[in-house]
């Protein structure tokens, strides 16, 4: 992994976001390019005359390239490899269309909020992003601290295209130095998924530092509990379709999400 892509809106959050994909950058020898796509607000947009608002883009362009550029002088500035500004309303979009243009093979961003980090996911930019983008992102909560990666957590439901996730973990802990671990949740204390380990195993090898399985009711409990007694620093996630997304998350929300942690969240899609 050589290029990192750090979006940022200049929040606590996302520059909290920075420092962690700065922090990674040291430990996996990559570069780091920050962007933040701006547009303006429609509030603003009403209050300009039509013939001036390409002068106020081309005002709005420079000073985010002044923001992005005092970046340079935060701690470890040196691995940032650029500062782009990018012009756009759909923020994901722009920053998929950005990672795939340059080459960048994950993205980092920040989220906000004192809850739920999944619960503060939904819904959001960042949200949005992890469901679209063409590579794995990191959502970093505001609260998570900035430091070594022992232990990194792949929750899976043994699903066939999420081995595909397997290899880029494999590549991340081995240059993070840490430790990877796989976690099953059983909703039925009558399954026993044996079977599906030993085919995972056959097919990927003995990959994993250790296997467990949890058998709970509640997916979003048994993971937090897990992540918390095991002192897992990155919690990876496979989401196959968006169906999936929805049936872990979304259908928790209406219930009040119950996933509490400061704990960064790694996701890959197909």
């Amino acid at each position: 992994m050589k290029k990192i892509c750090v979006p940022v809106d200049f929040s606590p959050a996302s520059l909290k976001a920075l420092d962690y994909a700065l922090f990674l950058a040291e430990k996996l020898d990559a570069r780091v390019d920050v962007v933040h796509v701006y547009h303006l607000s429609l509030a603003e947009a009403g209050k300009i005359p039509p013939e001036l608002v390409e002068d106020r883009l081309v005002e709005l362009r420079e000073e985010v390239k002044q923001q992005l550029e005092t970046l340079r002088q935060r701690a470890r500035g040196a691995r940032i490899n650029q500062t782009v500004p990018l012009y756009g309303i759909f923020v994901d979009a722009e920053i998929s269309d950005y990672v795939r243009g340059a080459g960048c093979e994950l993205i980092v961003m920040g989220v906000r909020g004192q809850h739920s980090v999944l619960e503060k996911l939904v819904g959001s930019t960042t949200t949005q992003t992890m469901m679209h983008a063409p590579v794995p992102v990191l959502g970093v909560p505001e609260e998570a601290q900035t430091r070594e990666v022992k232990r990194i957590a792949y929750a899976t439901e043994f699903r066939p295209t999420a081995k595909l996730a397997v290899s880029q973990l494999k590549e991340i802990t081995q240059a993070l130095g840490a430790k990877l671990y796989l976690v099953h949740v059983c909703k039925d204390p009558k399954q026993n998924p044996g079977a599906l380990i030993k085919e995972w195993e056959k097919e990927i090898g003995s990959t994993f530092d250790g296997i467990s399985i949890l058998y709970r009711h509640s997916v979003i409990e048994a993971l937090d509990e897990y992540v918390t007694n095991h002192h897992i620093d990155i919690l990876a996630l496979f989401i196959p379709a968006r169906r999936l997304w929805e049936r872990l998350f979304h259908s928790s929300v209406s219930n009040r999400m119950i996933y509490h942690s400061a704990t960064p969240l790694l996701i890959f899609k197909e």
